[in-house]
């Protein structure tokens, strides 16, 4: 082997099959990692998804439990095709005179006035007039109105049922809130309520 063969051979290159075979391991390596980044974004949206669904939804049942306990009236009837829960609680704040809309409709803010309690043939009242809350679905989302100023507490519902029961024996009613939603991503689209469980609070 003479100097300038050795030197040839050293600079030489990769032949085609070579190229072949290279190219096809790093082209399936590519992919395979192109399908897990994928993969994993759609699992933490869902998983996102999810958390948010949850934390709107038992919003709801913290909304609808505190209107509850406070409750002078209670009425389940339809909306839209969903049950609608309508209450009326006592007016316990009244809004300044001259004060600009609430930032947030039906919470009250730093324009709200106090009002205090009257005692009226033994029972305890606040304000002139009692206020009407209202929860129900319109769409995919599930709202809160207060005296007709309607605020969303979640979104991407599929299901929001009231169901209003009354124990005769000892005279107390009992209203159950349910609201569920279907997660995003779900491999099998055609089985919604098998996917729904365990989605329900």
């Amino acid at each position: 082997m003479n100097l300038r063969h050795f030197i040839r051979r050293k600079i030489a290159g990769l032949t085609l099959p070579e190229i072949v075979v290279s190219s096809s391991v790093m082209a399936l390596f590519l992919g395979g990692l192109l399908v897990c980044i994928i993969v994993v974004q759609k699992s933490f949206i869902a998983a996102q998804h999810h958390s948010q669904s949850q934390i709107q939804q038992t919003r709801i049942v913290d909304y609808v439990s505190l209107d509850l306990r406070r409750a002078l009236t209670v009425n389940v009837d339809s909306y839209n095709g969903h049950p609608r829960l309508t209450l009326s609680i006592p007016g316990y704040y009244q809004r300044a005179s001259g004060a600009p809309a609430r930032r947030a409709p039906g919470i009250y803010d730093d324009q709200d006035v106090a009002q205090d309690p009257r005692v009226v043939k033994g029972r305890v009242e606040y304000g002139p007039n009692p206020v009407t809350v209202r929860y129900y679905m319109d769409g995919a989302s599930v709202f809160r109105s207060v005296d007709g100023e309607a605020m969303a507490l979640a979104t991407d519902v599929e299901d929001f049922n009231v169901n209003y029961t009354e124990d005769d024996p000892s005279n107390r009613q009992f209203i159950g809130i349910s609201v569920s939603f279907v997660p995003r991503f779900q491999w099998n689209q055609a089985s919604r309520e098998d996917n729904r469980v365990g989605t329900t609070i």
